[in-house]
């Protein structure tokens, strides 16, 4: 998809972006960014733009591709990260990008001693990522479902079976959650 307006516009109106990146480009950034499931992709201004700053720093290369690990810096901080994003990939290729970017196995090419974790680390957080995100569950469904079994004794119309497993099921979130539930050890 050509772009013909949008904030950094010179960074990429050549390139044929593909129409699932949504554009987060915006004028406070200092070059184009499109998100991409957990892939934030950054796009430099070519070098000889009257816009283009040394970025060294941040940018190796034309295209940095950053992973995101979560929705909001308050999740990315709760999952451990200091920041919410790592630096996963840089080329100065555009073909090279959206090869990587469409390999089911990532792997990165930068060098990631800065922000403490090992590439199989990287690989391991962004695999755990994906799950977590395909099992999302909140609080209150969390609290609903402990009500509806616990509170409300539905768990006694279960088998001895199922009612040995909801409980295991029941007791890990109430460790979770932090609250204290109290069963009858029959």
């Amino acid at each position: 998809m050509k772009y013909t307006k949008g904030y950094h516009l010179d960074c990429y109106k050549d390139l044929d972006i593909p129409k699932e990146w949504d554009n987060k480009s915006w004028g406070n950034d200092l070059v184009a960014s499109f998100l991409y499931k957990q892939y934030m992709i950054w796009i430099d201004y070519p070098k000889d733009h009257k816009d283009y700053e040394d970025k060294s720093s941040f940018f190796q290369k034309k295209f940095l591709v950053e992973i995101w690990y979560g929705d909001d810096m308050n999740k990315a901080t709760k999952m451990g990260f200091e920041f919410p994003m790592e630096n996963a990939f840089t080329t100065d290729s555009f073909d090279e990008l959206l090869e990587w970017m469409n390999s089911p196995i990532k792997k990165t090419n930068v060098k990631l001693d800065g922000c403490g974790y090992s590439d199989s680390e990287v690989e391991q957080i962004v695999k755990d990522y994906k799950i977590n995100s395909k099992n999302k569950v909140s609080k209150n469904e969390c609290l609903n479902a402990i009500k509806y079994f616990h509170e409300m004794g539905m768990i006694e119309q279960c088998t001895s079976d199922e009612k040995y497993y909801i409980t295991i099921l029941m007791k890990r979130v109430a460790m979770d959650l932090n609250i204290e539930l109290e069963f009858n050890e029959d």
